[in-house]
């Protein structure tokens, strides 16, 4: 819609915009902080720095243009101007935000090829800033012999943004940074679509404006709320950008962490874990817990490596690991400790509950052909097992295992595939 035909003029509601004005400062301040963040979290990301440092350019002018509203930090205006003041300032602020915008598209698609200081980029940037505002001053009202008139003395209508071709100036960057945006990133992320959608609201801004010429036309007031609307927006996108960041980081973490207490061949919990887990439940000294520690080892496995193989041998060793983690419940600890000995952490199970456990897991390992493991054995395999019940008196997690242990190789001794529990006969 051509401004032309849009003549209709509101009162003025003074309050809308110191209040959209403070909202846009939150939130740039906000947009400059997350990207600031990232670029911290990555150096090589110049473009991050770049970015940032527009939206904090543009939170300085908001405090700048809110400091020209009476009644936000004193009584009156912190500063004298007038409304002209604001336009100029306002032009500036969007072609300086263009101009950053074109820069971070060429700092993205260069990404990997252009060696350049960080330091002297961010710093023509701040040069080039610091100038567009001196700029805009000399323009403004402070300067009569150089102002220039962008809104008319009674404060009323901009016409003179459209008919000095300046508003064209400004929608045309805007419309060549989007473009160059969107078709340099591809909006292949969720980050850059928050990219893309801050240049399309810079752009639909100076649309809307395009529709009028009164300053207090509801033209103004449609676009102050696009504008909050669409960065309002961008915070939102960035703020679940960085929550996939973090949920993915997360991720990777547990799946390191994981991966530091288990044991790679079996997916067991390795020996310092499980030596740990069991001196924090002797440390904790929690009554009415029991505790009980089964030590197991698989009969003759010397025979299956000479006569298979060892990867014949690993087999074996995670099918008994499997058949020892499927036998137990989920509060309790399976482990590796060894070569080919095994040991659990039973908590909270009564004595007739570990015997019955440990009975299980020695009958499944002899049952192979109807278990649900996915490989395949070259002969039946056998453990013998031996339980340490842990007292009061117990304070050392090697002494539970070395009882255990010993129970274990009574076991053996006893003619292997069985049970024995520490200080009686065996099964």
């Amino acid at each position: 819609m051509s401004h032309r035909y849009f003549f209709h003029e509101t009162p003025a509601v003074v309050s809308i915009f110191p209040v959209t004005t403070a909202i846009l400062f939150v939130l740039h301040t906000l947009i400059a902080f997350f990207m600031l963040m990232q670029y911290m979290a990555n150096r090589k990301k110049l473009y991050l720095a770049v970015l940032s440092f527009a939206y904090s350019l543009s939170a300085f002018y908001l405090v700048y243009k809110l400091l020209y509203y009476p009644g936000i930090f004193l009584t009156g205006a912190v500063l004298e101007g007038s409304v002209n003041d604001l336009a100029i300032y306002w032009i500036f602020r969007s072609i300086s935000m263009a101009a950053v915008f074109l820069l971070t598209a060429f700092l993205y698609q260069r990404r990997d090829t252009l060696c350049i200081s960080h330091r002297r980029v961010l710093s023509i940037v701040l040069a080039a800033s610091c100038l567009a505002v001196i700029f805009a001053y000399f323009l403004s009202s402070k300067n009569p012999l150089f102002g220039m008139e962008i809104v008319t003395a009674d404060g009323r209508d901009y016409s003179q943004l459209w008919s000095g071709k300046m508003g064209y100036i400004i929608g045309g960057i805007w419309a060549l940074a989007t473009v160059l945006i969107i078709s340099v990133t591809r909006l292949k992320n969720t980050f850059w679509l928050a990219i893309g959608l801050s240049c399309i609201s810079y752009l639909g801004n100076v649309s809307i404006l395009h529709s009028s010429i009164y300053i207090h036309s509801l033209v103004w007031y449609y676009a102050r709320f696009f504008e909050v609307l669409s960065t309002f927006f961008v915070v939102i996108v960035l703020l679940y950008d960085i929550s996939m960041v973090y949920k993915k980081t997360l991720m990777k973490y547990q799946i390191s962490y994981e991966s530091s207490i288990r044991d790679p061949l079996t997916n067991l919990y390795n020996r310092r874990y499980y030596y740990d887990a069991m001196k924090t439940y002797l440390d904790k000294k929690q009554s009415g817990v029991r505790l009980a520690v089964m030590v197991a080892d698989i009969d003759y496995f010397k025979r299956f490596n000479d006569t298979y193989g060892h990867i014949q041998g690993d087999e074996v060793i995670k099918y008994v690991a499997w058949s020892l983690s499927h036998s137990l419940r989920d509060q309790d600890i399976p482990s590796r400790i060894g070569g080919e000995e095994y040991s659990a952490l039973v908590i909270g199970a009564s004595e007739e509950e570990v015997r019955t456990m440990a009975e299980r897991f020695r009958i499944n390992v002899t049952q192979h052909h109807r278990s649900e493991f996915p490989g395949t054995l070259p002969a039946p395999v056998t453990v013998s097992v031996g339980i340490y019940f842990m007292g009061s008196e117990d304070d050392k997690a090697e002494a539970c295992v070395a009882k255990a242990d010993a129970a274990m190789y009574q076991a053996k001794q006893s003619g292997r595939n069985r049970i024995v529990v520490f200080g009686e006969a065996s099964l």
